[in-house]
Parts: C-alpha cells; sequence; structure tokens
C-alpha cells in the first residue's frame, strides 16, 4: 500500500498541517472504508500527533461565501501570530533607573516610592498544558504558544484555579499557489470554510454559517 499525503487541520493539533492514509488500488480502498464504516475523510491521520484529521480542501468561490465581507474595518492581525513572550520579573525604577522587581512598592537603590506592576496572569495552553505567564493587557488576544507553537487565544483570570486558553475563532490553511490572491480560512465554532481575497484581511464579518462575529486573518 501506498502512503498518500496531503494538506489538511488536526483538531487535536489546532493547526494546519500534513495529513496522511493509507491507500491501495481505487476498489479496494472504498471497500475497506465500507467494512470500517468509515468516509473518505475519516481515514486521514495528522503527521504529528497521530490522531484522526480532516483534509483541507479549496473551497469554491459561491454565493454567501466571505468574499465579499462589510466594509467595517478593525485593526489588522499579523497572519502568523506573535508567540506569548516570558514577561521579566524586574523592571526599572522610574527615579533612578536601577533594576526591582515588578512588584516591589520601594526601590531600594533610592529609597523612592514607586508604583507596583500588576501581578502576571497566567493560563494552561489547551493544546499542549504549557503554563503561559503573560500581562493582563494581552487578554482575549490570539497568540502562538513558545512550546507547541499552535494558536491560543488568552483568558480572562480566574479566582481559585489556572484557565486554559481557547482556540482562535478562525484558523488559516496553508495559501494554495494556484489561486495566489485568496486567503483559505476556516470558522473554529462551525467549521465553516472561508475564501476572501488577502486585501480584506481585519475586516469584521458574521460567519455566514453560525452568524458568529469574526475578523478575517
Amino acid at each position: 500500500m501506498a502512503i498518500e499525503q496531503a494538506a489538511g487541520y488536526c483538531t487535536y493539533c489546532n493547526k494546519a498541517v500534513t495529513v496522511r492514509r493509507k491507500s491501495g488500488p481505487g476498489v479496494l480502498r472504498k471497500l475497506s472504508s465500507l467494512i470500517a464504516g468509515q468516509n473518505e475523510s475519516g481515514k486521514w491521520e495528522c503527521t504529528k500527533c497521530g490522531q484522526t484529521a480532516s483534509r483541507s480542501f479549496i473551497p469554491p468561490a459561491a454565493p454567501g461565501d466571505a468574499s465579499t465581507p462589510t466594509d467595517r474595518a478593525v485593526p489588522a492581525p499579523t497572519r502568523s501570530a506573535p508567540p506569548v513572550s516570558e514577561p521579566s520579573e524586574s523592571r526599572q525604577c522610574p527615579h533612578c533607573r536601577g533594576e526591582i522587581r515588578r512588584d516591589a512598592s520601594k526601590c531600594v537603590h533610592c529609597d523612592q516610592e514607586v508604583q507596583p506592576l500588576p501581578k502576571l496572569a497566567e493560563a494552561l495552553c489547551h493544546i499542549c498544558g504549557n503554563t503561559l505567564r503573560f500581562e493582563r493587557e494581552e487578554e482575549n488576544r490570539t497568540r502562538s504558544c513558545p512550546t507547541c507553537m499552535g494558536a491560543v487565544t488568552l483568558p480572562e483570570p480566574a479566582e481559585g484555579r489556572l484557565p486554559k486558553t481557547t482556540p482562535p475563532p478562525v484558523i488559516t490553511f496553508p495559501d494554495d499557489p494556484t489561486r495566489p490572491g485568496l486567503t483559505l480560512a476556516m470558522c473554529v465554532a462551525c467549521e465553516r470554510r472561508l475564501t476572501y481575497q488577502k486585501k480584506h484581511a481585519g475586516r469584521e464579518l458574521a460567519c455566514p454559517e453560525c452568524g458568529k462575529a469574526i475578523v478575517l486573518p
């Protein structure tokens, strides 16, 4: 049997990946699918984690697709989310520029009163379980986990427990070289595939399938 490979999306890794499956002659492949009670897409697996994955496809331009988003513009996000950077536990004193702890209320060098910085927020990556520490102003922003490189949305802090990150509202697939002017994406909430011109990146619209507000990446 030969091994087929293609571009796809793994829900376990939460990213676009290379998927694979074993394939034989056409009749044999269809017969084995019927015996296993699986369709064609159910036989693909992620080459990274081995879990069942779906094969991406080139969605046709159809009415109701995201080719004509609204004119309401929002700040355009970066196409690849920046990683969650590890914040420093120290900072400079605003009076003498000496190095002090971020939670210090008095400088140990000049003995001047300083305003302590808020405690860093923490969350668990929902993909790999790595603990992420970030500034409070980063809450609800999409970033890349520095451990698994998966796209995550940073949560708001929760009392008494360590919250988990969530998948971003929209994920993108690798560009199709035969259609260089288009972006291929998917609404995570309903798995609706979206195709739109790259110039529309950063615009907000309602998903044509589930109606959820999304920002085109």
